[in-house]
């Protein structure tokens, strides 16, 4: 049995990662409205107290509607065969499977599965469980492009174990695929976990990523956010093995990221503090790609600072900074409760702390090695930085106060002869404006910018911080990109009044 998990919520004011899009008014965690929510509660009371038939009852309601996931219907499988009813717990084990459940160490060590374990079901797939998820993953892209056929590229990285659905331009899936890749390394070079030979020895499930486009982004957040969409940038759920993002940068990075944690967490059989996972994943968000070494080979890339270490340092001079010690001992609904966004700045900035002193990988080998005894994370620090939690927060907060300030949305100084937004998918949208300005500068409204000086531009504050240190008059090379098809303009920025 696998209790109903929270699905992941980033709260990210003025950056669509993983969470809040920009222009959020608040930073509270907007409560999920999927349907079945109220089921789901009612069911996990009944089971909590040992009313197996009526928490059966309940969740075969639930999965008989319209959105159950996966484990809703793994859960019934458990519960029935709990109440002995062989044939349907069976039944419904091949419609979890079919689904997408994919959590195969829960699947053999679930004592709650023991009436199952000799079925024909239950022994096909321990031994077809790599071919299972492939066939599930082709039903899942199939039934897909069946209610929306040809809207989407599809490309499927098997390395990587995810499918992306995209309905971004052909270049902007071929970047999403790069983010994807450089990710992947990025999560092996900071945190130290190397999961190759696991992953041969059994794959672990696809993951199905949507590339929305704008209309059925907003769809797609209202149906699950309701008023609270709009501060929405990307999910995702573990339970249905689904990720969605508004952009191929930040929150693409930052929602990829919980796959990976989420796979190394699945087959320690353990569930990291929120601090840590959210800590972990707006890490990536931001990145510094490094410059290639005197002597050649590959430039190092490396975390770098943010809006998010901006208000944390804020936080730090102003005295509003939460200690150390509380924030990893925090619980979930604390931690994305009011005051949220600043706990997610200061968690990133932490580990963004930990790997500035090149002590990330040893910090994250502890605290899987600790977890049993201290799931916080306070005995991980202290034992790999040396110290008392207590110093570690004072150098923490000295450290923090020394960095310097970097470009973030609404805080450039120059500005662009146009308005611009956060697009959805490859870069920053150009808003309407007179036609006789749009000629005269050569850009349409629904032009993306996505790239500045050749570096790429997937947001406001991508943006924001190649325009830091421009004056009035300097020039700025823009790559606008309008159905596909690319093209380079220079502008001269202009002060902000």
């Amino acid at each position: 049995m696998r209790a109903l998990l929270l699905l992941l919520l980033c709260v990210a004011m003025g950056i669509p990662a993983y969470g809040q899009a920009p222009g959020g008014a608040g930073d509270a965690v907007p409560s999920v409205l999927a349907e079945g929510d109220a089921l789901r509660v009612a069911w996990e009371q009944a089971y909590a107290n040992k009313d197996y038939a009526r928490a059966a009852e309940l969740l075969d309601r639930l999965c008989r509607g319209s959105a159950p996931t996966p484990v809703d219907r793994y859960n019934l499988a458990c519960l029935l065969a709990k109440l002995g009813k062989k044939a349907e717990a069976e039944r419904a084990l091949r419609d979890a499977l079919g689904a997408g459940f994919g959590d195969f160490d829960l699947l053999v060590q679930d004592p709650d599965l023991t009436l199952l374990r000799q079925t024909p079901t239950y022994q096909a797939v321990l031994e077809g469980w790599a071919e299972l998820q492939d066939a599930t993953i082709d039903g899942r892209l199939a039934a897909l492009e069946k209610g929306k056929p040809g809207k989407h590229r599809i490309s499927k990285l098997a390395d990587l174990r995810i499918a992306l659905v995209s309905a971004t331009s052909a270049k902007g899936l071929a970047e999403a695929e790069v983010e994807l890749r450089r990710s992947a390394k990025l999560w092996s070079a900071w945190v130290g976990v190397d999961d190759g030979d696991a992953q041969k020895a059994r794959p672990p499930p696809w993951v199905l990523l949507w590339l929305p486009d704008e209309r059925d982004f907003r769809s797609w957040s209202a149906q699950m956010f309701g008023p609270k969409a709009a501060n929405i940038g990307g999910l995702y759920t573990r339970d249905d093995l689904r990720l969605v993002a508004r952009d191929t940068g930040p929150t693409l990075r930052h929602e990829y990221w919980h796959v990976l944690h989420h796979r190394d967490m699945s087959r320690r059989n353990q569930q990291h503090a929120l601090w840590v996972q959210e800590g972990l994943c707006s890490l990536i968000e931001d990145v510094d790609p490094g410059t290639p070494p005197a002597n050649g080979g590959e430039p190092v890339a490396t975390p770098a600072l943010s809006w998010r270490t901006n208000m944390a340092r804020r936080m730090a001079e102003s005295g509003t900074l939460a200690k150390l010690g509380d924030i990893m001992a925090m619980d979930p609904k604390r931690f994305m409760g009011s005051g949220s966004l600043g706990r997610y700045a200061q968690a990133r900035a932490f580990f963004l702390y930990l790997h500035q002193q090149g002590k990330l990988p040893a910090w994250y080998a502890q605290y899987v090695h600790t977890y049993p005894q201290d799931p916080t994370g306070v005995h991980a620090t202290e034992l790999v930085l040396g110290k008392p939690i207590a110093q570690v927060d004072r150098d923490f907060r000295l450290w923090l106060r020394s960095l310097p300030v970097v470009g973030e949305a609404g805080m450039e100084e120059v500005a662009l002869p146009f308005d611009i937004d956060d697009g959805v998918g490859e870069g920053v949208v150009i808003l309407p404006l007179p036609l006789e300005k749009s000629l005269a500068l050569g850009v349409t409204a629904g032009d993306l910018i996505v790239a500045a000086n050749g570096i790429p531009v997937r947001d406001r504050h991508d943006l924001a911080g190649l325009l830091r240190g421009k004056n009035s008059g300097d020039s700025i090379t823009l790559t606008l990109r309008f159905r596909g098809r690319d093209r380079d303009r220079v502008f001269k920025v202009s002060a902000v009044r």
